[in-house]
């Protein structure tokens, strides 16, 4: 979307991730982590990471935080899984048109019955302003964000405490340093490395260079996240001087 469609949207779906609301959700949070934990030490041995740990904690807080009943989350996970990551056009697409699907059964069964998640606080304030479609939709990209990136994110945490170990030691020996070590991570592995395609509206000159109307531009988020800091000096440092990432757009 683009203004003011946009701008519609984000006020509408906005409130429900107010700060309050959010450090409310932590307790969950934490008992969805522990969760994943004590399934993979009852697994034994070494386990993969990414789908026991990143994606299970991803993939479950989103959709709780979504009102997604449990007993749906593990069958609408792989869907979204399979509609990414099927190697043949049409697998993908069933896949997509599924994880639809049931989206807009979702935002039926909300309608009728709002709750205290994210789709009933909308419904509740902003029932009359979004149509089905559109609250669907928010749905369906907050959770493949929420799955696919926290995951991602997660992993990429994993792999830069093995290393870069003398970082490791800092987090652990000062936990104060999480928001530093998040912060250096979003923009030293920047998890979602360009943008969606956009259209240029009308010609403008970007570094010297014209950009004409109808042109098609991708922006490397890893690339901006890194300029300011050019090899060598590109080594992962939670102590280094902060700079405004660009990760989430």
């Amino acid at each position: 979307y683009d203004p003011p469609e946009h701008t519609r949207m984000r006020r509408l779906v906005t409130p429900p991730f107010a700060i309050r609301r959010m450090q409310g959700f932590r307790p969950e949070v934490a008992q969805i982590v522990e969760d994943a934990l004590d399934t993979i030490e009852d697994m034994g041995g070494p386990v993969d990471f990414v789908p026991h740990f990143g994606w299970a904690i991803a993939t479950t807080a989103t959709c709780d935080f979504l009102g997604i009943p449990r007993d749906d989350q593990a069958d609408l996970s792989r869907t979204l899984h399979a509609s990414r990551t099927e190697r043949t056009d049409k697998r993908r697409n069933a896949a997509g048109n599924k994880y639809m699907q049931y989206m807009n059964k979702a935002v039926a069964r909300v309608r009728r019955d709002p709750g205290d998640d994210l789709f009933g606080v909308v419904v509740r304030e902003h029932g009359d302003e979004i149509t089905d479609a559109e609250l669907a939709g928010v749905a369906a990209f907050i959770m493949g964000a929420g799955g696919d990136q926290v995951a991602r994110f997660l992993a990429a945490g994993a792999l830069l405490m093995v290393d870069f170990p003398e970082q490791f030691d800092i987090l652990r020996e000062q936990p104060d340093t999480i928001p530093d070590w998040l912060e250096e991570l979003n923009r030293y592995l920047t998890t979602d490395e360009k943008l969606h395609p956009r259209i240029v509206k009308e010609d403008v000159t970007i570094g010297g260079r014209l950009v004409k109307a109808g042109d098609t531009v991708t922006c490397s988020l890893l690339g901006a996240n890194r300029a300011k800091f050019p090899a060598p000096d590109d080594e992962f440092d939670i102590t280094r001087e902060k700079s405004p990432h660009v990760s989430s757009g």
